[in-house]
């Protein structure tokens, strides 16, 4: 074989293989992130019933910044313009745990499904992530076991849920936190929602050990998601079910491969602004809401 004949060959099979790379990145990408994925036992909300953690106070609504000589302030009563007023961040309880204390992984058994549960990806579930969110963090409360919820059960639940939108705030785009947090209460009956603002990594993991999923809104296109189609979205949703030593651990609508999404720490914590036009993004305060149980 002549040596030009072998370079041929050789670009050929480089081609072939490459071609072949190109085409199963997806599959290779997903095998790879299974082998990756941490093995984090999940706790039920049963669980957290029967067996609650031992001295895990309840962390308190928090606001931003502190001023720096108190004052003496009115109690904050919701109104109609206001119905999830930021409370003061009172001093912690003597007994409250410290990062040592806390365990160091965790993990909710919080069920999943995508905000497109059909993978139909038009304007209304282009735009259902807080819809979506909400609804996990209320099957994880109602006992609905860890895993994928039927997909027409969940299709059904989020436009449902797209039309409360539509009758409360006249319209079902991009919903902040303060509204997501209103569409909790008003469509699902919680009692509490709170809104948590500035939040630290313990503070987070505070309210996952206590029996409590997270619901964030994030600037998408910061959180480096590769199963999102580029640029990732301006706006997202997404739900904390737990932590590892690497990052928290996700239940992230945005794609059908959400489930247990493992996102770094610095990663999700630099990401988390909520919605506020139209200033950018990155201009949104960093607040998170948390649903409790009825």
């Amino acid at each position: 074989m002549s040596r030009r004949l072998k370079i041929i060959l050789a670009i050929v099979v480089f081609v072939a293989l490459s071609a072949v790379g190109y085409t199963q990145r997806t599959r290779v990408m997903d095998t790879w992130r299974e082998t990756e994925r941490p093995s984090v036992p999940a706790v039920s909300f049963k669980d957290i019933k029967n067996d609650p953690p031992a001295q895990m106070p309840e962390p308190e609504p928090i606001i931003s910044q502190p001023s720096a000589e108190p004052t003496p302030t009115p109690p904050n009563i919701p109104t109609p313009g206001n119905p999830f007023p930021e409370q003061n961040n009172p001093p912690p309880p003597s007994d409250s745990p410290t990062p040592s204390t806390l365990p160091a992984s965790f993990n909710l058994a919080v069920p999943f499904t995508p905000q497109a549960p059909f993978a139909n990806w038009d304007e209304v579930h282009e735009d259902a992530c807080e819809e979506a969110s909400i609804y996990m963090a209320h099957l994880f409360y109602e006992g609905v076991p860890a895993g994928r919820v039927d997909a027409q059960t969940a299709e059904d639940e989020i436009l449902r849920l797209v039309e409360a939108e539509k009758k409360m705030f006249g319209t079902y785009l991009d919903t902040n936190a303060e509204e997501t947090a209103r569409l909790a209460k008003e469509f699902y009956g919680y009692k509490r929602v709170d809104l948590l603002v500035n939040p630290t990594v313990d503070d987070l993991k505070h309210h996952l050990v206590a029996g409590r999923p997270i619901v964030i809104p994030v600037a998408g296109q910061y959180i480096g998601n590769p199963y999102f189609t580029a640029p990732g979205p301006d706006y997202h949703m997404l739900l904390i079910r737990g932590y590892t030593k690497d990052g928290f651990l996700t239940n992230d609508p945005g794609t059908k491969r959400g489930e247990g999404y493992l996102y770094p720490y610095d990663t999700l914590m630099n990401a988390i602004h909520d919605w506020n036009p139209p200033n950018d993004i990155l201009e949104g305060r960093k607040v998170v809401l948390v649903m409790y149980p009825k």
